[in-house]
């Protein structure tokens, strides 16, 4: 039985830089957590977006 896909059709780029957005919250806590005050401060981006996107269809899909 397919899984229904919920929700807007996203692609693998907008999902990695989602994750990649997750991961840099998650450091940022961690660096501030463990009081990094003497070290420069790190700005970190995600990835910028660029087409063309690709989508992956899962096989009840097609």
């Amino acid at each position: 039985e397919p899984a229904l896909v919920l929700g807007p059709l996203r692609s693998n780029e907008e999902q990695r830089w989602e994750q990649q957005l997750l991961e840099i919250a998650a450091r940022k806590k961690e660096r501030e957590e463990r009081g990094d005050e003497n070290s420069p401060p790190v700005e970190e981006k995600p990835d910028e977006l660029h087409e063309p996107f690709h989508y992956e269809f899962s096989y009840w899909a097609r």
